[in-house]
Parts: C-alpha cells; structure tokens; sequence
C-alpha cells in the first residue's frame, strides 16, 4: 500500500513538473481560474524564512509557519487511541477543519488588500473557454 501511494506521489510531481515547464505557470489554480490559490506566496514566503527575514515571510505568506505543524500532525507518530463510537470529533480534525478556516479568512483578506496575489480573471483558462463558448453561441444564432 505505501508502495502505491509513494507511485502516486511520483506521478503527481512529474505531472505537474510537466505541466510547469509546458505552460509557464507553477500554479493549476491560477492558469485556470486566474487569480492566485490560497497557497499563493507559500515558497517565496519559506525562501525569506530560511534566510532570516521574518518580516518578508509573512508579507508574502502570514501562515507559512503552519506547514511543519500540519506536516507534523500528517505525518508524525499515530496515535494509539481507538474511537470506537465517532460521537466526537478526533482532535486532530478539528485542528485541520481550524487550519482550513484560516487559511481561506487569510486568503479572502488578502485577495481584498494584498499586492502579492494575482486577480485578473481574464488571463484564466475557465474564462477563455467560457468567452469562447459564447461567441460561437452568438455567431451561430446571429446575435451580436
């Protein structure tokens, strides 16, 4: 099963390896919809934090410091607890259902406020077809 999953992964980085150096754009999210993802920031973010600059970090990305953590819940030591009956909620969802919430309050703030995120829904690939679409739609029943 880990054989599989570590296959998975490989695949999922050569894809998007692949995709990266044939369209220009490391980002799915923004290529398609083109305005940055939630994510936007998160490397160059990391780059100013190895390097010392703090400050820069969380301009670029205010919750990059919470990539270890969530990595450390992931991937650390199972807990050997047993729910038996799921009338609660595991701890550790409800830290990723806070983090999620977070990371969407940042990213729709910064989306309002931030130089760093794109927003120009015209250059997104959704928006292209859509223009498309609707002026083959208007050509083939005359209107204009």
């Amino acid at each position: 099963m880990l054989k599989q999953k570590q296959i998975a992964f490989c695949l999922c980085f050569i894809t998007y390896f692949c995709f990266w150096k044939l369209t220009g754009y490391a980002c799915i999210f923004l290529y398609l919809t083109g305005f940055s993802c939630p994510g936007c920031g998160m490397s160059r973010a990391w780059l100013f934090a190895l390097r010392g600059n703090i400050h820069q970090a969380f301009f670029y990305h205010p919750l990059f410091w919470t990539v270890p953590v969530y990595a450390g819940l992931a991937f650390g030591k199972k807990q050997q607890i047993q729910y038996k009956e799921r009338k609660a909620r595991h701890p550790n969802e409800i830290f990723y259902l806070l983090g999620i919430a977070a990371f969407f309050i940042v990213y729709f703030y910064r989306m309002a406020n931030s130089s760093v995120l794109q927003k120009n829904i015209q250059n997104g690939l959704f928006y292209y077809f859509v223009s498309k679409g609707i002026e083959v739609y208007q050509v083939s029943f005359g209107i204009h």
